[in-house]
């Protein structure tokens, strides 16, 4: 299992509880009893739990009316996209309504969204959106939802946004009894975890296989979300350095004239 190339520590709340919940997800549907880890996975989901009441806490804190106008309104567009969609499904041209029949499973998979809480919201969404892009284009052009989904990103983006800035930069790092709850969840993953990569090695079999399969393809988007991060933080540095060298500049030639 790709267990190390993750930081779990490195994860903002938001990603973190996504991570931690796709995981159990999994669990769920292969079922601790198939695993053999009925005590652990139950141990695993009682710390989740845990990092769930707390962050349940801090959410109503951080709840301002503005962020509250601005998730409205991102629940409004996500409610208009899948009503786009819906409506393709029973069109007149074949060709439209195949397309978005093909997006189903898609749009199935993350349900209602904007039911969620507001940082599940977010990842949910984030996680809709980058996957109709990267592996549904045609099919989202199809049906001409571009735009939509363009002013949901922009949306979504606008909440999280607010959330940071109503958090600081302290509430996007776990803190106090949130660090703590954190710590605990990821030490009882590595437990389930390492405990099903030694019964794979030993037993081996289809049930261990493709739930490491299923578990190493969350972490890798997980490692991927993580990577953009590095990214984005390396061009803006580059960018601070790029204009500090052209004001530099600027004023020297000013000086020389």
């Amino acid at each position: 299992m790709k267990r190390a190339g993750i930081k779990l520590h490195s994860l903002q709340n938001a990603e973190h509880f996504e991570f931690h919940a796709d995981v159990l997800a999994e669990i769920g549907k292969t079922t601790p009893a198939a695993l053999k880890s009925v005590e652990q996975c139950a141990e695993y989901a009682a710390a989740f739990r845990r990092e769930d009441g707390i962050m349940k806490q801090i959410r109503a804190d951080a709840l301002t009316a503005e962020i509250a106008t601005a998730d409205h309104a991102r629940d409004v567009t996500f409610h208009g996209l899948t009503a786009a969609w819906e409506a393709a499904m029973h069109h007149f041209d074949p060709a439209t309504a195949a397309a978005a029949h093909r997006l189903e499973p898609v749009f199935r998979t993350y349900g209602n969204a904007a039911s969620e809480a507001l940082a599940k919201e977010s990842a949910d969404i984030f996680n809709l959106l980058q996957e109709l892009a990267e592996k549904h284009t045609v099919d989202v052009e199809t049906l001409e939802l571009v735009p939509w989904i363009a002013e949901l990103d922009r949306r979504n983006v606008a909440v999280e946004t607010l959330m940071r800035r109503r958090y600081g930069e302290q509430a996007e790092r776990p803190a106090g009894s949130l660090r703590e709850a954190r710590l605990e969840v990821d030490a009882a993953f590595y437990t389930v975890v390492d405990r099903v990569e030694a019964l794979s090695l030993v037993e081996g079999g289809a049930v261990y296989d493709g739930f490491i399969a299923r578990v190493n393809a969350i972490i890798e988007r997980a490692m991927g979300i993580l990577a953009a991060r590095r990214g984005r933080a390396a061009a803006a540095k580059a960018r601070e350095q790029a204009e500090a060298a052209a004001t530099e500049q600027d004023t020297a030639t000013a000086r020389e004239h």
